[in-house]
């Protein structure tokens, strides 16, 4: 009978362990939180970084915190969340540290070695930060000091690019990003000026950049590449090209850093008179389901929505929804792939729209005043 008995309540004590643990995991899940960062451009000391609480339920935008500063080009956290860095003001990129209540303060400035920057973006190891210089058409590799988050001198500083003369705008390399590939073992740095994208392999121990085996992918003449993504599991690379308006389908090959082109096809609707080259294309970004992708016009003031065909990687046209806001410069997909948000720079507005999970289509639902917004970014964190 004592024996039952303990038995009983050993059995009961593992019980509520276990459910203990399940509990405080269901907490955990539950008290995610998502920081949205807002880099702007207008003004002198103005607010050049908002800091904004980001509703998962409604897509809202609540800003938090500021940061007095001038002309954020392009902003990213670190993948550790302690750190932001940015480019832009003074050619030079900043370092920042994300304090305990959400707010930023400045860690150092590092010169961009180049001029213009225009983009910034950190190794999946959280070891380096990789800038691009947009008038020098200059790709830089910084350190990042594991202790502080501080940015150290170049380790790495490569121009490759010297112009394809076909556009007005190609008379001399402009890079305009740069970014590692989904396992970090390579670095690619789109040069608009050039018409490629120029493929490294990472060097992590040195920080190097040295040319791949297929040292750029190259685009249609003239086309001005801009921005790309990567596609969450297939081996495919997706690139937008801001003077053409149009997006190339490259299949990626990992060893190689080969850009086999598989498609090429219009960010604008058929009936789109951009002879006057009024529009531009701008950001371009995956659904992290790998089921869609999405890019912006400038002029046409709208976001273009493409189906993925899972097998081959290539793309259809699903619509054109208007954003609400002039100029969407830049433009980002939440991380739970509900909600998508335009960065409209000369509409001085963010504007977001929830995300359909299975057809891919956009459905507006507010915005916010922003000044010159031109890049969204996300941070998620476990409060």
């Amino acid at each position: 009978s004592c024996r039952c008995i303990l038995m009983m309540a050993r059995v009961s004590i593992l019980t509520f362990l276990l459910f203990c643990i399940a509990s405080s995991s269901i907490l955990c899940l539950c008290f995610a939180a998502t920081t949205a960062y807002i880099a702007n451009t207008a003004g002198t000391n103005d607010d050049g970084i908002l800091v904004c609480d980001m509703d998962e339920d409604t897509g809202a935008l609540s800003v938090r915190h500021t940061v007095k500063t001038s002309v954020v080009w392009y902003i990213e956290p670190h993948p550790n969340g302690k750190y932001v860095y940015t480019s832009g003001y003074n050619n030079a990129n900043y370092a920042y540290k994300v304090d305990t209540n959400g707010s930023l303060t400045e860690i150092n400035v590092q010169p961009a070695s180049g001029i213009d920057p225009c983009y910034v973006s950190v190794d999946p190891s959280g070891r380096y930060l990789f800038g691009a210089n947009y008038d020098s058409g200059s790709f830089v590799v910084f350190p990042i000091d594991a202790v502080t988050g501080a940015l150290r001198t170049p380790s790495d500083v490569s121009t490759p690019g010297t112009g394809s003369q076909v556009q007005e705008r190609q008379t001399g390399p402009h890079a305009h990003m740069i970014a590692p590939s989904r396992d970090g073992s390579h670095v690619l740095g789109v040069d608009l000026g050039s018409d490629k994208v120029f493929v490294y392999k990472f060097d992590a121990d040195k920080g190097k950049l040295k040319a791949a085996l297929a040292p750029y992918g190259q685009t249609i003449s003239g086309a001005g590449p801009r921005h790309f993504s990567f596609h969450p599991t297939l081996p495919v690379v997706y690139v937008i090209n801001e003077l053409d308006c149009t997006v190339g389908v490259y299949a990626w090959n990992g060893s190689s850093g080969a850009m086999r082109g598989l498609q090429v096809l219009s960010t604008l609707p058929n009936n789109y008179n951009n002879s006057d080259g009024h529009n531009t294309g701008a950001e371009i970004r995956v659904h992290p389901s790998g089921q869609f992708v999405y890019g912006t016009n400038r002029g046409h003031h709208s976001v273009v929505v493409y189906k993925i065909d899972q097998t081959t990687g290539t793309l259809t046209h699903i619509e054109w929804v208007q954003t609400r806001g002039d100029t969407p410069r830049g433009m980002n997909i939440s991380p739970s792939g509900r909600w998508l948000y335009t960065a409209n720079v000369n509409g001085n507005n963010v504007t977001w729209f929830s995300i359909d999970q299975e057809k891919g289509t956009l459905k507006y639902k507010n915005k916010m005043t922003a000044s010159g917004p031109v890049d969204v970014e996300f941070s998620v964190s476990k409060e």
